[in-house]
């Protein structure tokens, strides 16, 4: 995806990165350090909602939300039984 199609200059893009790099270095909790990767996602992919899933074997599992409902951090999605997981992580 070129900078054209995500709507931000490289320099604006490497602003929203730099922050994301810094927090490597620092001692975070888990669910801050996945909140604030979100964050970043979500101001390079503008949206109405976005989750950041972990891969658990054959689920994939939600580990941060944004404009989903608080009950979706306890769902699995089995990915055999969605197609479109499946085809995005065959690639």
């Amino acid at each position: 995806m070129t900078h054209n199609e995500v709507g931000m200059t490289p320099g604006a893009m490497l602003d929203a990165l730099i922050p994301l790099v810094e927090d490597l270095s620092r001692d975070l909790p888990d669910e801050e350090r996945y909140r604030r990767l979100l964050d970043t996602l979500r101001s390079l992919f503008p949206g109405d909602a976005a989750a950041l899933l972990r891969l658990d074997h054959d689920t994939l599992v939600p580990v941060a939300i944004d404009g989903l409902t608080r009950d979706t951090l306890g769902r699995r999605f089995r990915v055999a039984d969605h197609p479109r997981f499946a085809e995005l992580l065959e690639r």
